[in-house]
C-alpha cells in the first residue's frame, strides 16, 4: 500500500528505551505519569560506553538528533545538524571542506582528524591523513539516517586515535523504519555576489525489508544518493601579489587578471560532486555493513592559477564490516567484528608560475599528490553483568589492524609533460593493538561510577595510555551531577611524518601523538519532558604537530644526510612543538509540550582558549575557533496531512582569521547569526512528501583567508558566504 505519510516516531523503539533507560535512570512502573513520560523522551546514546543507556546517566556530554529533528529544522548535511542542533560543537564551512572544533578549540587544516567519525559504530578517520568530513562529504545518503550522537569531550578510552574533540556517530535505520520503498529529489539555490546563482541537485533512493532464512530473521537496509553542486560564483580581489621569485616577472595568475595580480570572478572552481552508498544486512545476531563513497570538489582558494578547472581535490572511500553479537548465558555478552577499509586521495593544480614548480620549470607545472590507505583490523570484547542488574559491568576489549600507508608527488613540465619523477615516496606498512576495559559500579540508584582505560601499542608513534574516570551523582527525581576526567590523543599522520621535499622539507620521524587532558563538570534537571543543563570544562593541549623553520645548523646537517638540496637557504619539518589551553561552560535547554507537537531547544557555549608555539612571546588566539557560539529553534508539527513547521537559528562570536595579516594586525570575522525556516509536510493523496527552506546569514565573510597575497592595506581578504539559500525538495514513501 501507499503509505500517505511517514510516521514520526520518537528516534528510538519504545522497548530497547525502556529496558536499557530504566536500570540507568531508576525508574520503576509505578511513578507518576509525568515521571513515565520523561523516561520515555529520554533518548539514549551508545558511542560513550558501547552500550546503550540514557544521556543523563552516561558519562559524556552528549546530543541526540533524531531524523524527525533533522527533517523538521530543513537539515541537509552533518555540519548544519551540528550547528543548529548539537551543544558545544560547531562547524566552519570556507567554501572548501567543513572544519569542525568543540568547546573554543578548532585547528584549521587538519582534515577533521581531531574528532572521531562513526558510522554505525565504525571509523571513518582513515590512517594516511586521519581525515573524515563533517559536512556533504561524510558520505552517507541522509534518508538512511536513523540518528546521530554528538559526544562532547575527549573519547580515546575506547576508540583511540583521532578522538580528541569528541566523537560523531551516525546510526542508520533498521529496516522497520525504512521499509519500502524512498526516493527523494532536493535542490538548492546558491544567489552569490556575482549575478551568477549556484544550485545543487540531490537525488536518492533505497529500501528496508525482513526476511526469513530458515527459522531466522533477517533484514536489509540500503540506500544511494548523489549529491551535485555547482558556485555560485564569487568575485575576488584584486590582491597584488607582484613578481615571481624565481623570474623576477609579475606572476601569472590567469588570463582574466592582469600580470602580477590574483583574483577576478570565480567561476569554474567551485562545485562537489558526491555519489555515495551503504547497504546494511542482518540475519540474527550477524550483521554486514558496507559504504562507498566518492568526493569530488574543487574551490576558488585551491592553490595555484586562478579559477582553474584542472584544480580539484577527490577522496574515495571502500568500507566493510562483518560483526556478531551474542549472548552467553544472561550476564555475559560477546561481540565480534572483521572490518576493512580501503582510501585514495588525489590532490592536482596547475600552475604557470615558476615560483610553485621545480627547477627548470620556468613556464609552469602539473602538481599531483596522492595520498592512499589500506587497513584492516579484529575487534573483540565481552561485557560481563556481575550481579544480574547492571549495577557491576566490566567490558573488556582488544582491537588489532594492519595499515599500509602510500604517498607520492609529483611535478611535470607543463609544457613537455616531462618529470623528474615522483618524490616523496612512502609505502609503509605498520601494525597497531588497542587493549581496552571499562568498569561500571552503580552501588545505589543515585550514585554511578565508570572508569576506564586503553593502552595502544602502534609501529608508527610507539605506546599511549588513554584513560578516564566519571562520576555521577542523582541525589533527587531528575537530577543528575556529573564529574569527568578524561585523555585522549591523536596519531601523528603518515603525511606528517614522511613528508618530504628535497627543496623545503624533511621528514619528521621522531613525532609523537598530540594530547588533550580535559576535566569538566555538569548538572542537569529533568522537570516532565524538559530538560536543562549548564557545565563547566577545562583542557589542555600538549604537543600539537606543528611546521617550524629549520635553523642554518640543522639545514646544514639535513645536506650532509641528503634530506636537502646543497644550497637550501630555508627548509621546514613538523615537530610537536604547540600547545592549547582552554576553559569556559556550556548551557542548554530543551524540551517539548502539547503532546510533544511543540518542541524547543536552545545552547550557549562560552570558551576562552589560547594557543602556544616556539617564536611567540605571549599566547596567541586560535584560528578560525568561535569562543561563543550557540543556537535555538522551535518546531511546531500540526500533525496529521497538515505541515509541520519550524524555525532553527545559530549564532557565533567574531573569529580571528587563520592567518594572521602582513601589518601585524588582527583580522577577524564579524559575529554571525544565520536563521533557516522550514516548512513540511504531506502532499495529500499522493504519497508525496515536501519540504521548503530558506536560510540567511547576516554577515558576509566566514574567519579564512583567500588569495596569496595581502591587500593594499597590508590586511588579509576573507573567504565570502553564501549568505542566501533556499531549497525545496519532494520525497516518495511506499511501503510494500
Amino acid at each position: 500500500m501507499i503509505r500517505a505519510r511517514p510516521r514520526r516516531l520518537a528516534p528510538y523503539p519504545l522497548g530497547v528505551m525502556l529496558l536499557a533507560g530504566l536500570p540507568a535512570l531508576s525508574v520503576t512502573a509505578q511513578e507518576n505519569t509525568d515521571d513515565l513520560e520523561a523516561l520515555l523522551d529520554e533518548p539514549l546514546v551508545a558511542s560513550a560506553t558501547k552500550s546503550a543507556e540514557a544521556v543523563s546517566a552516561a558519562p559524556a556530554t552528549s546530543t541526540i538528533i533524531s531524523a524527525a529533528e533533522l527533517r523538521q529544522f530543513g537539515i541537509r548535511s552533518l555540519d548544519d545538524a551540528i550547528n543548529y542542533l548539537a551543544t558545544g560543537m560547531n562547524a566552519e564551512n570556507p567554501l572548501a571542506t567543513a572544519e569542525i572544533g568543540a568547546r573554543g578549540v578548532l585547528i584549521t587544516s587538519d582534515y577533521g582528524a581531531h574528532v572521531l567519525l562513526l558510522v554505525d559504530g565504525h571509523a571513518m578517520n582513515e590512517v594516511w591523513g586521519g581525515t573524515a568530513y563533517f559536512d556533504r562529504g561524510a558520505g552517507i545518503p541522509f534518508e538512511i539516517i536513523d540518528h546521530i550522537e554528538v559526544i562532547v569531550g575527549p573519547g580515546s578510552v575506547l576508540y583511540g586515535s583521532n578522538a580528541m574533540l569528541g566523537v560523531i556517530n551516525i546510526v542508520t535505520k533498521r529496516a522497520r523504519d525504512y521499509r519500502g520503498l524512498h526516493a527523494v529529489v532536493e535542490s538548492e539555490v546558491l544567489p552569490g555576489d556575482t549575478g551568477a546563482p549556484g544550485w545543487s541537485l540531490r537525488t536518492g533512493v533505497g529500501t528496508g525489508f525482513d526476511f526469513d532464512f530458515f527459522d531466522t530473521k533477517g533484514e536489509v537496509t540500503v540506500a544511494g544518493e548523489y549529491f551535485t553542486m555547482e558556485g555560485p560564483a564569487f568575485r575576488l580581489g584584486p590582491q597584488d601579489y607582484g613578481a615571481d621569485s624565481v623570474t623576477g616577472l609579475p606572476r601569472y595568475f590567469s588570463n582574466e587578471s592582469p600580470l602580477g595580480v590574483w583574483g577576478g570572478v570565480a567561476d569554474e572552481t567551485f562545485y562537489h560532486r558526491i555519489p555515495t552508498g551503504y547497504m546494511r544486512v542482518a540475519l540474527g545476531d550477524f550483521q554486514v555493513k558496507a559504504r562507498a563513497t566518492l568526493f569530488e570538489r574543487s574551490y576558488p582558494g585551491h592553490g595555484g592559477n586562478f579559477d582553474d578547472p584542472a584544480n580539484y581535490e577527490l577522496d574515495r572511500w571502500l568500507s566493510l564490516d562483518m560483526s556478531y553479537k551474542g549472548s552467553i548465558g544472561s550476564r555475559l555478552q560477546a561481540f565480534a567484528r572483521l572490518y576493512g577499509d580501503v582510501y585514495d586521495y588525489q590532490q592536482f593544480y596547475v600552475a604557470n608560475a615558476a615560483e610553485e614548480c621545480l627547477e627548470g620549470q620556468v613556464a609552469g607545472c602539473l602538481y599531483y599528490l596522492n595520498g592512499n590507505a589500506k587497513w584492516a583490523g579484529l575487534e573483540l570484547n565481552a561485557s560481563f553483568d556481575w550481579l544480574g542488574d547492571a549495577r557491576f559491568e566490566t567490558l573488556l576489549g582488544v582491537d588489532s589492524r594492519i595499515k599500509n600507508v602510500g604517498q607520492l608527488i609529483d611535478i611535470s613540465n607543463i609544457e613537455t609533460g616531462e618529470t623528474p619523477g615522483a618524490f616523496g615516496l612512502v609505502d609503509e606498512t605498520e601494525l597497531a593493538l588497542g587493549i581496552y576495559a571499562q568498569q561500571a559500579l552503580r552501588p545505589a540508584k543515585f550514585i554511578a561510577f565508570n572508569a576506564g582505560a586503553r593502552i595502544d601499542v602502534d609501529q608508527r608513534y610507539g605506546v599511549f595510555a588513554s584513560p578516564r574516570f566519571a562520576a555521577t551523582l542523582s541525589p533527587w527525581r531528575g537530577s543528575a551531577f556529573k564529574a569527568i576526567y578524561a585523555k585522549a590523543f591523536r596519531a601523528p599522520t603518515a603525511f606528517e611524518r614522511y613528508y618530504a621535499d628535497n627543496t623545503s622539507q624533511v621528514p619528521a620521524p621522531e613525532l609523537s601523538p598530540e594530547v588533550i587532558r580535559s576535566i569538566e563538570g555538569s548538572f542537569e534537571q529533568r522537570f516532565g519532558t524538559q530538560r536543562l543543563e549548564i557545565g563547566g570544562f577545562q583542557s589542555s593541549w600538549s604537543d600539537l604537530v606543528f611546521t617550524e623553520a629549520l635553523s642554518d645548523g640543522e639545514i646544514a646537517a639535513a645536506v650532509d644526510r641528503g634530506e636537502l638540496e646543497p644550497g637550501t637557504s630555508y627548509a621546514e619539518q613538523t615537530r610537536n612543538a604547540a600547545s592549547i589551553e582552554a576553559y569556559g561552560y556550556t548551557a542548554r535547554f530543551q524540551g517539548s509540550a502539547l503532546g510533544g507537537k511543540l518542541s524547543y531547544g536552545a545552547s550557549v557555549t562560552r570558551a576562552h582558549s589560547k594557543r602556544s608555539e616556539p617564536g611567540l612571546d605571549t599566547p596567541v588566539e586560535l584560528g578560525a575557533a568561535a569562543q561563543v557560539f550557540g543556537n535555538a529553534r522551535v518546531g511546531y508539527d500540526f500533525m496529521g496531512d497538515y505541515p509541520a513547521i519550524a524555525l532553527a537559528s545559530r549564532f557565533t562570536g567574531e573569529r580571528p582569521a587563520n592567518r594572521q595579516n602582513q601589518s601585524g594586525g588582527r583580522d577577524v570575522a564579524p559575529p554571525q547569526l544565520e536563521l533557516r525556516g522550514t516548512v513540511s509536510g504531506p502532499i495529500v493523496r499522493t504519497g508525496l512528501q515536501y519540504r521548503v527552506s530558506g536560510s540567511y546569514a547576516f554577515a558576509d565573510r566566514y574567519p579564512y583567508t583567500v588569495g596569496p597575497a595581502y591587500l593594499p592595506d597590508g590586511s588579509s581578504e576573507l573567504t565570502p558566504v553564501d549568505q542566501i539559500k533556499i531549497a525545496a525538495g519532494l520525497s516518495y514513501d511506499l511501503e510494500l
